[in-house]
C-alpha cells in the first residue's frame, strides 16, 4: 500500500501541470476570440464570440496573468465612476494591449463585481451607466467605435469651448459624480 502514495503524488503533480498549460491555451483561445469580437465591432459586425469579452479577462485568473481577480462584493456600496475606473485600470494593466471597453463589458464587470445598480432592469442600468460615463469627461473618454477608456490613455481630457487659459477646466467636468445609474445617490 505504501507504494501506491508515490504514484498518487506523481499523478497529481502531472495533473496540476497539465490544468496550468489548459488554463495557458484557454486564456490565449479567449484572447484571439476579444480580438477577433474587436475587429467585428469596428466593421459594424455584431461579435462572433458573443461570450468572449473583456470581462471575462477580469473577472477570470488565468495562468497568463496572475493579476487581481473580481471579488463578488469588490464594488458594493462604491462610487459607480470609481468602480469603472478600476475595471478599466485593472484590464490594462492585465494585458497592456487591452484598453477600451464597451458599455456590455463594464455593466457586466460591474454586475460581477457585486455593484447594486438603482434600477428596475438591465436596459436601464445600462443606460444610466452611459449616461455617467458621459457626464465624466475628465475621466472617461468614448471612442468614436463606441468604446469607453480613460481620458489619461489618450491625453487628458478634452477641452470644450476655446480660450480656456491657465488650466481652467470646464465646469460641467467632474470625476465622480456619486450618482447610480438609476439617478440615485450613490
Amino acid at each position: 500500500m505504501s507504494h501506491i502514495k508515490p504514484l498518487i503524488a506523481e499523478l497529481q503533480a502531472r495533473l496540476t501541470e497539465e490544468e496550468g498549460k489548459l488554463a495557458e491555451a484557454q486564456a490565449a483561445v479567449l484572447k484571439t476570440k476579444i480580438g477577433i469580437n474587436v475587429l467585428c465591432d469596428l466593421g459594424g459586425d455584431p461579435p462572433m464570440f458573443p461570450d468572449a469579452s473583456a470581462t471575462s479577462i477580469v473577472s477570470a485568473p488565468s495562468a497568463a496573468s496572475a493579476g487581481p481577480v473580481v471579488k463578488p462584493d469588490q464594488y458594493f456600496n462604491r462610487p459607480q465612476a470609481t468602480c469603472v475606473r478600476e475595471i478599466l485600470e485593472q484590464r490594462k494593466r492585465q494585458n497592456p494591449s487591452f484598453g477600451p471597453m464597451s458599455l456590455n463589458e463594464i455593466h457586466s464587470a460591474l454586475k460581477a463585481g457585486g455593484y447594486s445598480f438603482d434600477a428596475r432592469d438591465d436596459e436601464t442600468a445600462k443606460r444610466g451607466l452611459s449616461i455617467s460615463i458621459a457626464k465624466n469627461t475628465a475621466l472617461f473618454a468614448r471612442l468614436p467605435n463606441d468604446l469607453i477608456g480613460l481620458t489619461d490613455w489618450y491625453g487628458g481630457p478634452k477641452r470644450k469651448g476655446k480660450g480656456k487659459e491657465n488650466g481652467d477646466t470646464d465646469a460641467s467636468q467632474e470625476v465622480d459624480s456619486g450618482v447610480s445609474a438609476g439617478g440615485e445617490p450613490s
